[in-house]
Formats: structure tokens, C-alpha cells, sequence
């Protein structure tokens, strides 16, 4: 008796043992975020709340980031037969992020390191279809089309892809990207910047030019109140000035004017996420915004990029809305060597 009272008791705690491994491994699997039924709208990162993408000063971050051990994580959603994998760790502060999801239409890859480097290329299936790739650093966006030998757009940040290659980012660029984030909705928010500038561009920019050269020339010499009161002037314009700063002719400038003028800037940027509000604030004074508006299809939208730009510099600009496409792209070429050169 004694002998089975102790094997009941053994067969009792095996028992509630393998109960409880069960229980553990069906929690463990209902907590896995999966896709629903049909196509996935959030990628594995979003789901596992890992990290989130948002779009400042018209670059990618990652915001969010659940810090903690390096981990890596793959999910086989055999219902519509793609394949999502994501490996994340920190090193030395900087996100090494790398996402890969694969299925029978496409594959989407993205790859980040800090805020140093970012790409992201999505690859169809079908021939009929176009590779569409994107990367980031520290100096410039660029956007590809068609793969290695496709056509290229470049520039500073996004919101410039934006507005000088509309038709192309809407078809190619804003749908990847909108796969990083779940209701990212880039393209609706592209459309009211657009339509906003065109709006600011019928009045006279309300920075006041002569003053704001009086005050750069300022920076440079005479005592340090005087520096001062002049850096604090150009501070006093408002965060429209930041724009502009960003992209003053810089080659006169001594080495104090060009610190003072990138402190300005820093200090006054926002670093929230863009919105149309924020954004449009900052580029209605940004020459770049309107040399990308002058090509613009729309005679009328050239024509009134074209007076917002002669406003915003203080001087005649030489450019004949009314010519063809070549020479209007060469003009625009010689007016932003001109005007952007740092």
C-alpha cells in the first residue's frame, strides 16, 4: 500500500508538471503576434512592439526601441506562405536592425545601423514588376527604380524626394515605406504639404532678407555683445528662419558665423515627428523647396515657385517658366549650383 500511495503521488506530480509545461508553451504561442487571415499590414517589428518608425526633419528613425538582450525571432505564417525574420541588438548604443519578410508576391528587406545608414528594398516576384530600392545616410536620400541600372532620384531629405519626383514616390517609394508602419499614411500627408506651399508660395515670405544679411554679417566681428545681440536677432525671426540658414552660402562666412548659424539651427529644429504643419513651416523658407516646385508640370505652381524664390533671396532669379522641359531642368541646375553651394 505504502508502494502505490508513493507511485500515486509521483504520477500525481508528473502530472501536474506536464500540465503545466503545456500551459506555458500555449501561452507562449498565443502571445506570438501573427498575422490575421490574407495579407500582413504590420511588420513583425511593429507587432512585437519592438521598435516604430517615424519620419523627422524627412529622414527615417526608429523610435521606441525596447531596450534589453539581443534577440531574433522567426515566424512561418503557412496560411499564405510567407516567411518574416528579424534579428535586433544594440551595439554601442547604435539599433542593428535587419527584417526580411518573404512570400509568393514579393520580399521586403530592410537593414539598419544607428542612425548612420538605412536601407530598405522590396523585390517583386513578377517581371511585369519592379524592384524598388531606398537608402539613407548622413548626407542624402536616394531612391531607385528598377534596379541596378533603373533610374535614380536624390536629395537632402525626403520631403524634397517628395516634391520634385510626386509621381514616381507615389507609385514606388511612399507604399514601401509605408510597410514599416501600420496607417503610416505618407502619401495623404505628402499631398497636403504639397498643397500648402503652393498655397504660401502666393504671398512674400515675412522674413525680412536686408535684415537677416545685416545680422549674419553682424555674427562676425565687433565685440562679443554685439555678436551676441545679433545672434539672438536672428533667433527672434521665428523657426521660418531655419529653413533658410539650413541652406545659406556659407563660402564667405568665417568660422564663427558658420558655428553661431549651426547652433541656431540645431537649437530651433524640431526633432518630433513631421507633420504637414511642421513641415510646411519649414520649408516655405527653404530656396530648395521652391527650385523643386519650378518643376513642377503645372505652368501656374512654376510660375508662383519661381516669384517665391526671387522673394525669399532678395534678387532676381533667372528662370523662364515658359521653356521647355530641358531648358528649364538645365536652368534649375545652374540656379541650385549657385545658390546651394556650401
Amino acid at each position: 500500500m505504502q508502494t502505490m500511495g508513493r507511485w500515486t503521488r509521483q504520477f500525481s506530480l508528473r502530472c501536474r508538471i506536464l500540465v503545466a509545461l503545456v500551459l506555458a508553451c500555449h501561452s507562449l504561442l498565443v502571445s506570438l503576434p501573427v498575422a490575421a487571415q490574407g495579407e500582413i499590414d504590420q511588420a513583425l517589428f511593429e507587432r512585437l512592439r519592438w521598435a516604430r518608425f517615424e519620419l523627422v526633419r524627412g529622414r527615417l528613425e526608429v523610435r521606441d526601441i525596447r531596450r534589453g538582450q539581443n534577440r531574433s525571432i522567426t515566424v512561418e505564417h503557412h496560411e499564405i506562405m510567407v516567411r518574416e525574420h528579424i534579428s535586433f541588438r544594440i551595439d554601442n548604443q547604435d539599433l542593428l536592425l535587419h527584417y526580411e519578410r518573404k512570400g509568393p508576391q514579393d520580399s521586403l528587406i530592410l537593414d539598419v545601423l544607428g542612425n548612420r545608414l538605412l536601407t530598405l528594398r522590396w523585390i517583386p516576384t513578377s517581371p511585369e514588376k519592379q524592384e524598388v530600392f531606398y537608402h539613407q545616410d548622413l548626407k542624402q536620400v536616394r531612391f531607385q527604380v528598377g534596379g541596378e541600372k533603373g533610374q535614380e532620384h536624390q536629395a537632402a531629405h525626403l520631403w524634397l524626394l517628395f516634391l520634385e519626383h510626386p509621381e514616381d514616390c507615389q507609385r514606388h517609394l511612399v507604399p514601401m515605406l509605408e510597410t514599416l508602419r501600420q496607417n503610416w499614411q505618407l502619401g495623404r500627408s505628402l499631398d497636403t504639404v504639397e498643397t500648402n506651399l503652393i498655397h504660401t508660395a502666393l504671398t512674400p515670405p515675412a522674413i525680412d532678407m536686408d535684415h537677416l544679411r545685416e545680422k549674419i554679417t553682424e555674427l562676425r566681428s565687433g565685440p562679443y555683445r554685439q555678436r551676441r545681440a545679433a545672434d539672438l536677432a536672428i533667433r527672434s525671426m521665428g523657426h521660418e528662419i531655419v529653413g533658410i540658414l539650413e541652406e545659406i552660402d556659407t563660402r564667405d562666412l568665417n568660422a564663427e558665423q558658420r558655428l553661431r548659424i549651426r547652433r541656431i539651427c540645431e537649437s530651433m529644429s524640431s526633432h518630433s515627428a513631421d507633420t504637414p504643419l511642421s513641415v510646411t513651416s519649414w520649408l516655405k523658407s527653404s530656396p530648395s523647396t521652391w527650385l523643386c516646385l519650378m518643376k513642377n508640370p503645372d505652368w501656374t505652381i512654376r510660375v508662383s515657385a519661381h516669384q517665391r524664390l526671387a522673394w525669399l533671396i532678395g534678387n532676381p532669379v533667372p528662370f523662364n517658366p515658359e521653356a521647355s522641359p530641358a531648358i528649364r531642368e538645365r536652368q534649375i541646375a545652374t540656379l541650385r549650383e549657385d545658390l546651394l553651394r556650401r
